[in-house]
Protein backbone atom coordinates (compact mmCIF):
# COMPACT_ATOMS: atom_id res chain seq x y z
CA UNK A 1 0.00 0.00 0.00
CA UNK A 2 2.83 2.74 0.94
CA UNK A 3 4.48 2.29 -2.69
CA UNK A 4 1.21 2.87 -4.79
CA UNK A 5 0.68 6.06 -2.24
CA UNK A 6 4.28 6.91 -3.46
CA UNK A 7 3.62 6.38 -6.99
CA UNK A 8 0.43 8.36 -6.87
CA UNK A 9 2.41 11.40 -5.12
CA UNK A 10 5.21 11.15 -7.67
CA UNK A 11 2.74 11.37 -10.82
CA UNK A 12 0.97 14.22 -8.98
CA UNK A 13 3.75 15.71 -8.92
CA UNK A 14 4.89 14.77 -12.56
CA UNK A 15 1.24 16.28 -12.75
CA UNK A 16 1.46 19.82 -11.30
CA UNK A 17 5.00 20.17 -13.38
CA UNK A 18 3.50 19.70 -16.57
CA UNK A 19 0.58 21.80 -15.88
CA UNK A 20 2.87 24.63 -14.81
CA UNK A 21 5.25 24.62 -17.57
CA UNK A 22 2.28 24.37 -20.46
CA UNK A 23 0.78 27.49 -18.18
CA UNK A 24 3.78 29.38 -18.35
CA UNK A 25 5.14 28.81 -21.84
CA UNK A 26 3.01 30.48 -24.35
CA UNK A 27 0.66 33.26 -24.45
CA UNK A 28 -1.62 30.78 -25.42
CA UNK A 29 -1.56 27.62 -23.35
CA UNK A 30 -1.70 24.17 -25.19
CA UNK A 31 -4.68 21.94 -24.01
CA UNK A 32 -2.85 19.11 -24.17
CA UNK A 33 0.60 17.41 -24.64
CA UNK A 34 -0.06 16.72 -28.70
CA UNK A 35 -0.76 20.62 -28.46
CA UNK A 36 2.52 21.26 -26.42
CA UNK A 37 4.79 19.42 -28.57
CA UNK A 38 3.06 21.46 -32.12
CA UNK A 39 3.61 24.74 -30.40
CA UNK A 40 7.27 23.85 -29.34
CA UNK A 41 8.38 22.91 -32.68
CA UNK A 42 6.43 25.80 -34.47
CA UNK A 43 7.89 28.53 -32.20
CA UNK A 44 10.87 26.52 -32.10
CA UNK A 45 10.96 26.43 -28.42
CA UNK A 46 14.29 24.71 -27.90
CA UNK A 47 14.20 25.95 -24.06
CA UNK A 48 11.23 24.17 -22.75
CA UNK A 49 11.10 20.12 -21.78
CA UNK A 50 9.94 17.40 -23.77
CA UNK A 51 7.11 15.49 -21.97
CA UNK A 52 7.20 11.76 -22.99
CA UNK A 53 3.82 9.94 -22.33
CA UNK A 54 3.63 8.14 -19.30
CA UNK A 55 1.48 4.75 -19.36
CA UNK A 56 0.33 3.20 -15.75
CA UNK A 57 -0.68 -0.02 -16.17
CA UNK A 58 -2.31 -1.39 -13.28
CA UNK A 59 -3.17 -4.86 -12.96
CA UNK A 60 -5.37 -6.23 -10.52
CA UNK A 61 -6.73 -3.24 -9.67
CA UNK A 62 -9.50 -3.82 -7.45
CA UNK A 63 -6.81 -4.86 -5.21
CA UNK A 64 -6.27 -1.39 -4.77
CA UNK A 65 -9.48 0.17 -4.42
CA UNK A 66 -10.99 -2.48 -2.43
CA UNK A 67 -8.79 -2.92 0.73
CA UNK A 68 -9.08 -3.24 4.19
CA UNK A 69 -8.87 0.54 4.60
CA UNK A 70 -11.06 1.13 1.86
CA UNK A 71 -10.84 3.17 -1.18
CA UNK A 72 -11.90 6.79 -0.47
CA UNK A 73 -9.45 7.03 3.23
CA UNK A 74 -6.44 6.10 0.98
CA UNK A 75 -6.20 6.33 -2.26
CA UNK A 76 -9.04 9.47 -3.59
CA UNK A 77 -7.22 12.19 -2.48
CA UNK A 78 -4.35 10.64 -5.56
CA UNK A 79 -6.44 8.75 -7.91
CA UNK A 80 -9.02 11.16 -8.51
CA UNK A 81 -7.42 14.60 -9.23
CA UNK A 82 -5.06 11.94 -11.69
CA UNK A 83 -7.34 10.38 -13.87
CA UNK A 84 -9.66 13.45 -13.84
CA UNK A 85 -6.47 16.16 -15.24
CA UNK A 86 -3.54 13.78 -16.68
CA UNK A 87 -4.54 12.28 -19.53
CA UNK A 88 -4.38 15.84 -21.41
CA UNK A 89 -0.82 16.46 -19.58
CA UNK A 90 0.10 12.89 -21.41
CA UNK A 91 -0.06 10.46 -18.16
CA UNK A 92 -2.83 7.45 -18.71
CA UNK A 93 -4.06 4.85 -16.79
CA UNK A 94 -5.00 1.19 -17.24
CA UNK A 95 -6.89 -0.63 -14.92
CA UNK A 96 -7.37 -4.45 -15.52
CA UNK A 97 -9.43 -6.44 -12.98
CA UNK A 98 -11.26 -9.57 -12.61
CA UNK A 99 -13.90 -7.15 -10.51
CA UNK A 100 -14.69 -4.18 -12.08
CA UNK A 101 -17.53 -3.37 -9.36
CA UNK A 102 -14.78 -2.53 -7.30
CA UNK A 103 -13.36 -0.10 -9.37
CA UNK A 104 -14.92 3.33 -7.90
CA UNK A 105 -17.58 5.10 -9.43
CA UNK A 106 -15.62 8.64 -9.89
CA UNK A 107 -12.47 5.99 -11.38
CA UNK A 108 -15.21 4.47 -14.15
CA UNK A 109 -17.08 8.07 -15.28
CA UNK A 110 -13.23 8.80 -16.36
CA UNK A 111 -12.90 6.04 -18.55
CA UNK A 112 -13.39 6.35 -22.09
Amino acid sequence: ATEWRSIFYMLLIELGYREYIFSKSFENPPVNLKQYTEFKKEFNRTDLPSFPRIIVWIDEAHMIFNDSSGYHSRYSEFMDPLIKKARAFGIHFVFSTQRFVDIPGSIKSQAN
